[in-house]
């Protein structure tokens, strides 16, 4: 019995594998159709199947790494938006003189503005961003109790 089981879980891996490859296949083939359409208007009938692997693998490189990039900006973002929001209530529960308030609220605003902006342009800008709304509020707070 123990081996009917064996025999039956490999048979299931087998067919996810072989529809996992016909998955790959067909996006493979839409890539390669893409390929050989760019060099046709390139080079007209001057390339060969090599060619057309070649670029394709490149496109499917191209829009992995693009995809890759995507996600790491929204995770950026993400991270970012939650500063901002967990530093505003911070700021509301700790009880800050209501000039000092207003300054922070204006920066983490412009965090939440700012911040999708600058992952997308650069993802450490908003780290940096929501980093210099923290060191406002630690400033505008010292400076609400008469600190320097």
């Amino acid at each position: 019995m123990a081996r009917l089981l064996e025999v039956y879980d490999e048979m299931i891996k087998e067919a996810e594998l072989a529809k996992m490859a016909e998955e790959v296949q067909v996006m493979f083939a839409k890539y390669a159709e893409e390929a050989e359409s760019l060099l046709a208007k390139e080079y007209g009938k001057d390339f060969d199947v090599n060619d057309i692997e070649s670029l394709a693998r490149g496109l499917m490189e191209r829009d992995s790494d693009t995809i890759e990039e995507q996600e790491k900006v929204a995770e950026y973002d993400a991270i970012g938006r939650e500063f901002a929001n967990r530093l505003a209530e911070t700021i509301k529960t700790a009880g800050v003189l209501d000039p000092t308030l207003k300054a922070v609220k204006g920066v983490v605003e412009h965090v939440g503005r700012k911040g999708s902006l600058a992952a997308m342009l650069n993802p450490k800008a908003a780290v940096g961003i929501a980093a210099g709304a923290l060191g406002a509020a630690g400033l505008a707070g010292r400076m609400s109790k008469g600190d320097k």
